[in-house]
């Protein structure tokens, strides 16, 4: 006899001698298919509602009834990776800890650093938020850190107090490799600011529009987006080191290494080479 499931192996092998004839076996064989039939299709329903563990077909399903977007240029990791922490990230949602949170399965399977900027609406401090890691094999950690005075001052509106940065750094981490900075690009005639067209600093114009969207569409409604910059290595004098803890600097100038006196949104030949603006909302 062939056995198929679980349970009809189980009936085929337990029983008293009486229920062991033929026609009352092949009853109990019947049953127990059935059973195994059932619990087959059980499972493969309760798989359909785990995003880890369901088909890939499932995931737009899931998306729908967790009111998690899913993007065109998103990794099935990274779908199954925020729609099975779509809780937690409600949970969180409008707050800069929530947006970094969002984004990040993004970039799976490397978890770059992705930093959010703001200052204070009298302009004696800037918040940096920070998520993702710089060490291999370490779990991603979010940190916070106030800069007194500023050294985050973008166009010298800083009455804008809503207005946030979003910096991600393709610098190699956790693999060693930048995930676009050494691909193919197209720059605008300033070099500085994304085009839309078919490449820059190896982000396509589909996966710049994805990046943005993340944060557009976790972001509280009283904030505004100002601009997603990458950050790709520093290479050249004219690069900067974009990190919280640094005082604004001139690197070659009038290149600076943060935007400290409202130049950055004023003077474009004073942003660093190395970082690529994605994205800017020039009101």
């Amino acid at each position: 006899m062939t056995v198929i499931g679980d349970i009809q192996g189980i009936i085929t092998r337990v029983g008293p001698w009486f229920v062991q004839n033929k026609f009352a076996g092949a009853i109990r064989q019947a049953t127990a298919l059935a059973c195994d039939v059932a619990t087959t299709q059980l499972a493969a329903g309760l798989r359909l509602s785990q995003p880890l563990r369901c088909d890939s077909s499932a995931l737009p399903s899931l998306a729908k009834d967790r009111n998690i977007t899913v993007y065109p240029t998103e990794s099935v990791d990274s779908q199954r990776t925020r729609l099975s922490q779509w809780n937690q990230l409600h949970k969180q949602r409008g707050t800069h800890q929530g947006e970094l949170r969002h984004a990040a399965p993004y970039f799976l399977p490397s978890q770059p650093v992705v930093r959010i900027v703001h200052q204070s609406g009298d302009g004696l401090s800037a918040t940096w938020h920070s998520f993702g890691t710089d060490v291999f094999g370490e779990p991603a950690q979010y940190s916070v850190l106030k800069m007194s005075p500023s050294n985050w001052d973008y166009d010298g509106r800083t009455s804008a107090w809503s207005r946030f940065w979003v910096l991600i750094y393709d610098t190699g981490y956790p693999s060693g490799n930048p995930r676009w900075s050494s691909e193919a690009s197209t720059y605008d005639t300033a070099g500085l600011a994304y085009d839309g067209g078919t490449s820059y600093g190896g982000v396509s114009s589909a996966q710049a529009q994805d990046i943005v969207r993340l944060f557009l569409t976790w972001k509280s409604a009283h904030s505004r987006l100002a601009a997603v910059i990458l950050v790709r290595p520093v290479v050249n004098a004219s690069d900067a080191y974009v990190e919280p803890a640094n005082a604004a600097n001139y690197t070659v100038a009038p290149v600076t290494d943060h935007p400290a006196w409202g130049n950055w949104g004023t003077d474009l030949t004073t942003r660093p080479r190395n970082c690529l603006w994605l994205y800017e909302d020039n009101p």
